[in-house]
Formats: C-alpha cells, sequence, structure tokens
C-alpha cells in the first residue's frame, strides 16, 4: 500500500489523537440553515466583516498555526480569493491555539505569511466563541474546515477547503444543487460517526486484550473493518491500524511469532505505521515496554538516515522517549531526524512553517535527552 506523503505525516504525528473524529452531540449547523454571527476577538488581516451583504458570497475558514494541513492550502485560498475577488469575501479565523501569548502568535503567524495568506484574517474569542457556533454546531472537529456562506446570510456548504472549486463556480452561476449539497452532508457526518467509533475501538480492544476475551477483541476489530472497508473504502488508515490490532491480539497468544511478522514488515510504508503503532499500545498502561523497545532497535537497522525518512526518524525518537529507551540511543533518533529534515526537499517554501514546527520539536527533544544525559553524569 502506498500512502501520500500528506497522508503519512497526519498519520504518524496527529493520528494517534483521535478527537478528530469526535462528536458529542448530533449537529445542529448544516447546509441550507442560517449561518451564526460571525463574533471575533480581533480582525489580524484585512477588513472586517460584520455581516452577510446579499448579493456576495463568503468562505469562512477555520484554520490554526499548529495545523499542517491548514498551512498547506493558504496559499490555494489566497488563489481563490484573488479569482473571486469582488464576489467572495474569504475570512480566516484562527481557532483552538496553544501558548502563553496567543494574540501575538497569530499576528506574527499572518504577517510571515504575507501573499500566502493574502485575505481577511480574525482571531477566535478566548472563549471559543467561532469554533462552538460554527465547527461544534455543524459536527465538524478536525481542521482546516470550509464553509460557504450566501448573502442571505445561508450556509451553502460545509467542507474542506480543497473541495471549494468547484462550488464556488456553481454556487456564484447559481447553479448549486442544494439538496444534493445536504445529502451529501448527512452521509459525511454518517461516515464521521463510523470514523468515530473505530478511533475508540482502540481502547476497547486492549481492555478485552487484558481480560484475555482475543475472540472479542478479533470480533470487534473484524467488524469495523468491513464496514470501514464498504463504507469509506477511500480511508487507508484504519485498515492499517486494524492490522496493528490484530497484531496486538496475536501477542498476547504468541508473542514470538507476532513479533517476527512485525518486523519483517518494517522497512515498508505500512509496516512502519504498523510497528509505530504497536510501539503506542506497548507505552500504554498494561502494555510491554520491552517489546516495543526491541521494534525501535529493528527499526533503527533499517532506516536510512535521508530526506525520506524524517517523519520515521521523529516518531522513533518519540516512541523510545515514551518506551523509556535510554537518553542516549533517543538521542541519536532524534539528531537522524534534524539531519534527515534538513535534507527533505518536499518541504517547499509554501511549507516553511511546517519545518519550523518540526525542527522545534525535534530540538526539544534532542534538549531533554541531553539534559536527561547530564543529569545522570552528576
Amino acid at each position: 500500500m502506498q500512502l501520500l506523503p500528506r497522508a503519512l505525516i497526519i498519520a504518524l504525528i496527529v493520528f494517534s489523537s483521535s478527537g478528530l473524529y469526535a462528536q458529542t452531540k448530533p449537529p445542529v449547523l448544516k447546509p441550507g440553515q442560517k449561518a451564526p454571527l460571525i463574533k471575533v476577538a480581533e480582525w489580524v488581516k484585512g477588513k472586517p466583516v460584520v455581516g452577510f451583504e446579499k448579493g456576495k458570497y463568503y468562505v469562512v475558514e477555520f484554520w490554526a498555526t499548529w495545523c499542517a494541513p491548514c498551512i498547506t492550502v493558504m496559499p490555494h485560498l489566497s488563489k481563490l480569493a484573488q479569482q473571486y475577488k469582488g464576489r467572495v469575501d474569504f475570512i480566516g479565523v484562527s481557532v483552538r491555539e496553544q501558548g502563553d501569548d496567543i494574540p501575538k502568535l497569530v499576528r506574527v503567524f499572518v504577517e510571515k505569511q504575507g501573499d500566502k495568506m493574502a485575505y481577511n484574517v480574525a482571531r477566535d474569542t478566548p472563549d471559543d466563541t467561532m469554533f462552538n457556533s460554527w465547527m461544534t454546531a455543524s459536527g465538524k472537529a478536525g481542521i482546516p474546515a470550509s464553509f460557504l456562506v450566501d448573502g442571505e446570510g445561508i450556509v451553502l456548504w460545509i467542507g474542506h477547503p480543497l473541495d471549494l472549486d468547484p462550488i464556488l463556480a456553481q454556487a456564484t452561476a447559481g447553479k448549486l444543487d442544494r439538496t444534493a449539497v445536504l445529502q451529501s452532508y448527512e452521509k459525511e457526518l454518517e461516515l464521521n460517526s463510523l470514523l468515530a467509533e473505530c478511533a475508540d475501538s482502540t481502547e476497547k480492544v486492549f481492555a478485552l486484550i487484558h481480560a484475555n476475551k482475543s475472540t472479542e477483541a478479533l470480533t470487534l476489530i473484524d467488524r469495523l473493518d468491513s464496514r470501514i472497508r464498504k463504507e469509506a473504502p477511500q480511508d487507508h488508515l484504519y485498515p492499517v491500524r486494524f492490522k496493528s490490532l490484530r497484531l496486538a491480539v496475536r501477542h498476547k497468544q504468541d508473542p514470538l511469532g507476532a513479533e517476527k511478522e512485525i518486523k519483517e514488515k518494517i522497512g515498508s510504508p505500512e509496516g512502519n505505521f504498523i510497528a509505530f503503532d504497536i510501539m503506542e499500545f506497548a507505552s500504554k498502561p498494561g502494555g510491554d515496554p520491552t517489546f516495543g523497545l526491541r521494534l525501535a532497535r529493528k527499526m533503527r537497522q533499517v532506516l536510512k538516515v535521508d530526506g525520506k525518512a524524517w517523519v520515521n526518524w521523529m516518531n522513533l525518537g518519540r516512541y523510545s522517549e515514551m518506551l523509556g529507551d535510554t537518553p542516549s540511543a533517543t538521542l541519536q533518533d532524534y539528531e537522524n531526524a534534524k539531519i534527515a529534515l534538513a535534507a527533505n526537499t518536499n518541504l517547499d517554501s509554501s511549507m516553511g512553517e511546517l519545518r519550523e514546527r518540526f525542527n522545534k520539536d525535534i530540538d526539544e527533544g534532542i534538549a531533554r535527552c541531553k539534559k536527561k544525559i547530564s543529569d545522570k553524569a552528576r
């Protein structure tokens, strides 16, 4: 199986945080309904948009400085803003930021983006007014996310910004099929519900493993895997995660056989994903850290220190640290990640913020390891 670089980054760095698909309440905001008010803490760039003007359209885009996919789509949004200038107002709303001085963080980020972010930009309120009234209300949890609103203040469409092009063309030409859009969105909500159930499956499987209920664990995995392949054939991540969970179950029954199979897979994109999954499982309460560390050592033997492997080296450092490997071994993982990232040419100028973010994460890992080594030498 060939995973795209973007999918690899998401899968290996963010995938373990299953909040991407979390839904606590049925959505109350859907296409065809009145849009919430635009209430922000600050307009960082462009002109304030305080209401919806008849005859115009509005794209309300939710993003964050820490969100890698958000950064990659900013140039595309800027291109669309220029293409539809005078007819469509674009509004980028920064949400769920983290840090001590969020206003400064957002302002500096936006200034550095320059023309890559050539549209109106605002910052959400400290109590997440925009996130709650738009994102949460619509059942959306992951960013980037876009809302297309008409001049009457009616939500026409909700989705990923990379899917905006045909929607904008149809809407501005008066040819948008609103019934079809609503049906498509409701189908997406059903899919998100399934993905949320899959995200919760990991802990359920572990509970069953620890209760020596391997048959029930495999039944749960098979049921969800079957549904994903039938209802979401475009999803490439969960089928691999289910392979990892099956191997976790097998390790309980046949430790040597399961370990041998996992080690044989290491080196391929899918095999590396599974190995990292197993390392994360091993780091959890009731897991087997020594098993995870043996996989980490095998991966070190296989990985090359080149531009293609920077994500793997960075995650190897992260997981070996979580598993309690020696600081010197983990330090080498992070240092290899730094060398590999410097050699990577795929993070082009539009992804400069990403490179900075990953370098910062790697440098923090190096600093932690050096401190542990220094403290031990005293």
